[in-house]
């Protein structure tokens, strides 16, 4: 099973979903694109609010023909990433 991350851009964006490709040819052109499940923003208390949810279990078979929706990332726009656990967003939230 892959890995759920949560990245926070430095303009505040908030991005949860799979990894599905890094590019890293140069450091000034390197980029991830996610598989996007939530998105949204962090608060000036830096708290999570995620406002958009794509409705996407790709571990579900009834899933297998939803067209995915994704975000290109640059590297150097990416302020964190961290593991992302439902269980824990929730408990904070």
């Amino acid at each position: 099973m892959e890995d759920i991350v949560m990245m926070t851009l430095k303009n505040g964006k908030v991005y949860v979903g799979l990894v599905s490709e890094l590019h890293e040819p140069h450091p000034d052109s390197s980029f991830v694109r996610l598989i996007l499940f939530y998105s949204g923003y962090r608060n000036e208390k830096m708290d999570v609010n995620l406002e958009k949810d794509y409705n996407l279990n790709v571990y579900s078979d009834e899933n297998k023909d939803v067209d995915l929706v994704s975000v290109v990332i640059s590297e150097p726009e990416i302020l964190s990433m961290t593991f992302y656990n439902q269980d824990v967003y929730d408990r904070l939230n």
